[in-house]
């Protein structure tokens, strides 16, 4: 068994031209935390997701390997992380993708789609084997629902 079983076909999906805030407003209306980007032939690139978001707002100090993570020192406002938001805003989301979010593959078997699930805590986006083509994603919940499906057909 795959995990085609527990996919959602379709995404929505967001291009690395759009712009960060663009992607911004689909994920809070959609109420999601990330979507799929995709290049115009429907090529998948990475994800966009707020924690992409929340990255570029941090100072570099706190990113750096063995980073601070005291930052009692930084003396400013509430206002100015506001601001490095609208900053944020105006970029490409081709300039903050994530692209280091393994993927699963069409006919990935149940157990591993599980594990991945489980260890990255995130949606995984399902690429069509041997291309870079999205066909999916499998979120948590969506795999929830299928194992509750296959649970009630065994009853």
């Amino acid at each position: 068994m795959s995990c085609i079983s527990a996919m959602v076909e379709n995404p929505l999906t967001v291009s690395p031209k759009d712009t960060v805030g663009q992607g911004m407003e689909r994920l809070l209306k959609e109420r999601i935390r990330s979507m799929p980007v995709v290049d115009g032939r429907g090529n998948y690139i990475g994800m966009f997701h707020f924690r992409q978001v929340l990255k570029h707002l941090l100072p570099k100090v706190v990113l750096a390997e063995g980073g601070v993570d005291d930052l009692d020192f930084l003396y400013g406002t509430d206002q100015q992380v506001v601001d490095k938001l609208g900053e944020v805003y105006k970029m490409k989301i081709g300039d903050v993708v994530d692209t280091e979010r393994p993927v699963l593959r069409e006919d990935e078997v149940f157990w591993a789609m599980v594990h991945m699930i489980y260890k990255y805590d995130a949606p995984m986006a399902v690429l069509k084997t041997g291309t870079r083509k999205l066909i999916g994603i499998v979120s948590k919940q969506s795999l929830i629902e299928e194992l509750q499906r296959r649970r009630t057909i065994n009853k």
